[in-house]
């Protein structure tokens, strides 16, 4: 008798671990499931930007270069008479009047200019205004940005164009000047004062 009254005992504890074990391994796909899916909504639906571009304004961000670090960050397409050139720049405040989006990264503030912009490193021959003068390229800016999904207002706490750091700060605009090959492949052609 005791050793039904054992082997009974025995398999239930054997069907009650079954049970946890089933509905722990359940939770756990279940979980990464729904981190594979959030994960891929937020690479897909929520960026403004291209994987490229972000990759680079990640790079920008997280740059030790202290000429690079900034709360603020400007995105411009940098005119040429050949190639497609899109900048990324520090600033230490946005135009409002110009900026056509505004997106967070990190407390960062991305602020999107839709203009096409002739820096004065490229004014001044520091970086070739004919870059590539026998292929002239028309900048698409909707693969590399989605403007639909920026932000049209700017978040509070930052500076615009007539804050005190804008009127009373000395500042050299610092970037990096990208050739665009396509959607997927930026070239750093430069790097230093804009």
């Amino acid at each position: 008798m005791k050793q039904i009254f054992a082997i009974i005992v025995l398999l239930h504890l054997c069907l009650i671990w079954g049970c946890v074990h089933q509905t722990q391994q359940k939770k756990q796909e279940n979980t990464s499931v729904n981190q594979t899916i959030d994960d891929k909504e937020l690479v897909n639906d929520n960026l403004p930007f291209s994987m490229s571009l972000m990759d680079e304004i990640q790079k920008s961000i997280s740059d030790t270069n202290h000429r690079m670090q900034s709360q603020i960050y400007d995105l411009w397409f940098a005119k040429t008479d050949g190639d497609c050139c899109f900048a990324i720049s520090k600033t230490i405040c946005y135009h409002s009047q110009v900026a056509e989006g505004f997106y967070l990264i990190d407390d960062k503030l991305i602020v999107y200019y839709g203009t096409d912009v002739t820096c004065g490193a490229i004014m001044e021959g520091r970086i070739d205004p004919f870059i590539n003068r026998n292929n002239k390229v028309e900048c698409n800016i909707s693969c590399l940005i989605d403007t639909t999904l920026l932000q049209k207002e700017c978040p509070a706490g930052f500076p615009d164009e007539n804050s005190e750091e804008a009127l009373y700060t000395l500042f050299d605009p610092y970037g990096r000047i990208f050739k665009v090959h396509n959607c997927d492949s930026l070239e750093l052609i430069y790097e230093g004062c804009l």
